[in-house]
C-alpha cells in the first residue's frame, strides 16, 4: 500500500511540474511586468454607447501578449483575456494587433496600434451589434459548465 501511495504522489507531482512548466513557456506568449507605457481603452456598443465587457486577443510581432492583471485563457493556438469596459494594458513599445470580441451578436473588431515608451495610447473601441437575439425572444441556454460536480451539487 505504501508503494502505491508513493507512486500516486510522484505521478501527481510530475503532473504539477509539467503544468507549471507549460504556464511559463516563453516561446508563444509575451508577459512583461513593470511597464510604464500601454493602451488605455474603453469598449462601448456602437449604437447605444453602453459600456461593454469583452474578450481580447493581442499580438505583437506574431506573438501573443497576455498583460498582467487580467483573467486569461492560455492554450497553444488560442490565447486571450477578458477586460471590463474601461481598461489599461501595460505594454512594451511596439506595434500591436488587437482583436476584440463579445459573443456572437457583435462583429469582431480588429485594429492595429503602436505604443511608444512612457506614453499611453488612448483608444475608444465601438463594437457593432449585428443582431439582438433577446429582442427576438431568444435567450442563451448554454449548460456547458467547467466545474466539479461536487460544487454543482452544493449550489442546488
Amino acid at each position: 500500500m505504501t508503494h502505491s501511495r508513493t507512486s500516486s504522489k510522484l505521478g501527481l507531482g510530475s503532473v504539477v511540474a509539467l503544468m507549471l512548466l507549460s504556464f511559463s513557456h516563453p516561446s508563444a506568449v509575451t508577459r512583461q511586468p513593470n511597464l510604464t507605457a500601454g493602451l488605455a481603452g474603453s469598449i462601448t456598443d456602437a449604437k447605444s454607447g453602453q459600456p461593454l465587457t469583452a474578450r481580447i486577443q493581442l499580438t505583437r510581432e506574431g506573438r501573443f501578449v497576455l498583460p498582467p492583471g487580467f483573467t486569461f485563457y492560455d492554450k497553444e493556438r488560442d490565447k486571450h483575456f477578458y477586460v471590463p469596459s474601461t481598461f489599461r494594458l501595460p505594454l512594451a513599445p511596439g506595434q500591436y494587433t488587437i482583436r476584440i470580441e463579445r459573443g456572437k451578436e457583435y462583429r469582431q473588431l480588429i485594429e492595429t496600434f503602436s505604443v511608444s515608451a512612457s506614453h499611453d495610447v488612448q483608444r475608444g473601441f465601438k463594437l457593432e451589434r449585428w443582431i439582438n437575439m433577446e429582442a427576438r425572444g431568444w435567450y442563451s441556454g448554454d449548460l456547458h459548465v467547467h466545474q466539479p460536480a461536487s460544487l454543482q451539487d452544493k449550489k442546488r
